[in-house]
């Protein structure tokens, strides 16, 4: 077989697997939707990315389903967004844009309200937050809104209970319990009894792992024979 009928054939394929966004079906469209990146990545037909193209922004305006226009729209955001303006679907642009900007949005006031209660934002979505903040050079800051959330109350006990459970006290969050150990002795009072026990454990094997490992950098390995 020659490499112009190849192509051909590998293009008919694509061809047919593009059908999936037509279909009447709502898993189907869906179906395409999700192959839409693979497509495009393994396409060199220049045809099939604009017609692809164009099928994901209808979709995206105009479906009747609002899964298969939010599946259709993150797929479009993913390779540009403002794609859509240059191919005249200013509205699409315009919408997609408003979307990407709300999304960011929503993340930041997220981050925001999980620095100031650590303990009412989930142990994971916590945790990461923590790690952030350490890398940023606000760890100190994020651990003493992490003490004020353990005492808070109004949070829930178990949540309280699973964030401290959850922390690694090798992680760079621990080093940071090791390095303000005067702050969580200060405050370690105002925790609910259920917490204390479990947050003095937390803080003593940070303090042996981060004060050994700082320790092991200050030795001069030129005069261990």
């Amino acid at each position: 077989m020659g490499e112009s009928e190849k192509q051909e054939q590998a293009s008919g394929s694509w061809w047919k697997r593009l059908e999936k966004l037509r279909h009447p079906n709502f898993q189907r469209r869906l179906e395409g939707v999700g192959e839409s990146d693979n497509m495009v990545q393994s396409s060199n037909d220049k045809r099939l990315v604009d017609h692809l193209e164009c099928e994901l922004i209808e979709l995206a305006n105009g479906d009747e389903n609002p899964a298969v226009r939010d599946a259709a729209f993150g797929q479009v955001l993913k390779w540009g967004g403002p794609l859509a303006l240059g191919m005249g679907v200013a509205l699409g642009a315009a919408l997609l844009g408003a979307r990407a900007w709300n999304e960011r949005h929503r993340s930041q006031e997220e981050i925001e309200r999980i620095l100031r209660n650590p303990a009412g934002g989930g142990s994971k979505r916590a945790l990461r937050v923590g790690e952030e903040a350490v890398r940023a050079g606000k760890g100190a800051e994020f651990l003493e809104n992490l003490l004020a959330s353990l005492a808070n109350p109004e949070v829930n006990l178990k949540a309280r209970k699973d964030l401290v459970s959850a922390i690694n006290p090798h992680s760079s969050l621990g080093a940071e319990f090791y390095h303000n150990e005067e702050l969580c002795n200060a405050k370690i009072e105002e925790v609910p009894a259920e917490i204390r026990d479990s947050l003095r454990k937390l803080l003593r094997k940070a303090k042996e792992f981060h004060s050994a490992r700082e320790r092991l950098k200050q030795l001069d390995l030129k005069k261990i024979h």
